[in-house]
């Protein structure tokens, strides 16, 4: 399609678009004329080409609502956007970006931010509510984010959807979650290098659908206080150093759970003949733990796993969707003991062929 031409500041209404699926995407640089374009509203450059820094004078479109410059190669700090006022949804993914992420400036108003897949560093600051009082998608994953994570994170009652995976951070997960949390249904921790126990406060967050607290180093067990997550879909707390038995509770509680992921831990004792409860699970891996004894018999009856059977009740109903690493796995059991005889290996099967 070639450049977007300087002149495209003389066009004082108009309201650019993505390319659509049929034409080639737009190269080059972001024209600096932009800023003519002082009555746009919305501004959607996703999945091209473009190159080079994010205009400094972005700032001047005072009446933007929503920026979508994601998928692009565009690189550099990104500019002082805090001047956008009416800013509400913000998407500069997949980009090469390196701003200090405590530099940034956001308009109070913004409810919908995604940076992940940049080279955001440094810290988040403490006083994140403060700045981001209304944002519902909080997505910083896949950055180079250090340091621990804000405590007053847990004041945003807005809150959707929290992904910081995919960083550098560090220390424990706050203990503060709240009840007045009433829409938080994601949670994405995995991949840092978050220490201690999973927070008994996430007990509180009823509507929660989907956790990933996998890859880090936790330690201890779950806390009775889960059993208030009657909605989850998703849990998955693999690669840490949780050494508890497997809660008898969970067959019971967590009816509509589809993904349960416990893999390369320290859990020990026996599995749960409660699990076979789980009637909606597809993906259960308790692989590379210290688990003994035998295989409940009941475990080949998982209906969820039927091969050829697909649901997309996985994913909640609205915000980003993460599922396609599952997806290479889906169906599939993973069972690893290390009693006398090693039934099942590392290397997922299908549940129907397990005799």
């Amino acid at each position: 399609m070639g450049s977007i031409p300087q002149c495209i500041g003389n066009f004082t209404g108009m309201i650019l678009g993505k390319k659509s699926s049929a034409t080639e995407p737009f190269h080059g640089v972001i024209p600096r004329s932009l800023e003519q374009l002082v009555s746009l509203k919305y501004l959607d450059l996703t999945r091209n080409s473009l190159n080079g820094t994010i205009p400094q004078n972005i700032g001047h479109l005072k009446n933007l609502i929503t920026l979508y410059l994601s998928e692009n190669i565009l690189h550099g700090n990104i500019p002082r956007i805090g001047q956008l006022l009416n800013l509400q949804n913000l998407d500069m993914s997949l980009n090469y970006l390196e701003s200090l992420v405590s530099d940034i400036t956001w308009p109070k108003q913004l409810v919908y931010l995604n940076l992940t897949n940049n080279h955001i560093t440094g810290s988040l600051p403490q006083d994140i509510a403060d700045r981001l009082p209304n944002v519902t998608h909080l997505l910083l994953g896949n950055n180079l984010i250090s340091g621990s994570i804000p405590k007053s994170l847990c004041k945003i009652d807005s809150l959707y959807n929290l992904d910081l995976s995919g960083n550098l951070l560090s220390g424990e997960i706050p203990n503060c979650w709240s009840a007045t949390q009433q829409n938080l249904s994601e949670i994405n921790l995995a991949s840092n290098k978050l220490s201690g126990v999973i927070p008994s406060s996430l007990g509180n967050l009823s509507t929660l659908a989907w956790l990933h607290l996998n890859n880090n180093s936790l330690h201890g067990g779950f806390p009775s206080s889960l059993r208030n997550l009657k909605h989850l879909l998703i849990l998955d707390v693999g690669e840490n150093h949780l050494s508890w038995t497997i809660p008898l509770w969970m067959g019971n509680i967590f009816s509509s759970l589809q993904i349960l992921r416990l893999r390369q831990n320290k859990f020990h004792g026996t599995i749960p003949s409660q699990l076979c409860q789980l009637s909606a699970l597809k993906i259960l891996d308790l692989s590379d733990n210290n688990l003994m004894g035998s295989i409940p018999q009941c475990i080949g009856n998982f209906t969820g796993m039927i091969s050829g059977k697909k649901s997309s009740s996985t994913q909640p109903s609205e915000g980003p969707r993460y599922v396609e690493w599952y997806e290479p796995i889906a169906s599939r059991i993973r069972i690893r003991y290390v009693s006398d005889t090693i039934l099942l290996d590392t290397s997922p099967i299908r549940v129907n062929e397990i005799s």
